[in-house]
């Protein structure tokens, strides 16, 4: 989707398109992950908004990336392996951009700010849907994919 709009350039098409972000998303988007991934969620929000997407994140996303940006902090000094061999964690982007604990733990605790200055729209409650996810196939589906039932319920 990104090759063929990074030459486009809409003037007056405005579309209603929402786009709901993931926890994957939003790490890329923090330069957590690899480069080029941070370049690729940037393109995309830039294309988006050009075309009049609105951009959403979920209450429950910002608490996921959070408590998995809290975890990385607290292991960041033991995953000396982890930094090398998978570019693609945050562990490697930390290495990569000399961040320490503290830096992740002040990205985390300024998570919900970033996310309203890039635009973004957070839908504070989402517990209307718990119920209908809960008893969902796809969750049932996901509960086998996944490596925990909160992974998947957030899926």
């Amino acid at each position: 989707m990104l090759a063929s709009y990074l030459t486009f350039q809409p003037q007056t098409a405005k579309l209603n398109v929402e786009l709901v972000l993931d926890t994957n998303f939003i790490v890329s988007l923090l330069d957590l992950n690899t480069i080029e991934s941070t370049k690729n969620c940037n393109t995309l929000v830039e294309v988006g908004k050009r075309l009049g997407y609105s951009f959403t994140v979920l209450h429950d996303t910002v608490i996921e990336t959070q408590n998995l940006l809290a975890f990385k902090s607290s292991n960041l000094d033991k995953a000396i392996i982890a930094k090398n061999i998978n570019r693609e964690d945050i562990y490697n982007a930390c290495d990569r951009r000399n961040l320490s604990s503290v830096d992740l733990d002040r990205i985390a605790d300024h998570l919900e700010e970033t996310i309203m200055e890039y635009g973004f729209h957070i839908i504070p409650h989402t517990e209307q849907w718990h119920g209908k996810v809960r008893y969902s196939k796809e969750y049932s589906v996901l509960r086998g994919l996944r490596n925990s039932d909160k992974a998947a319920f957030h899926d």
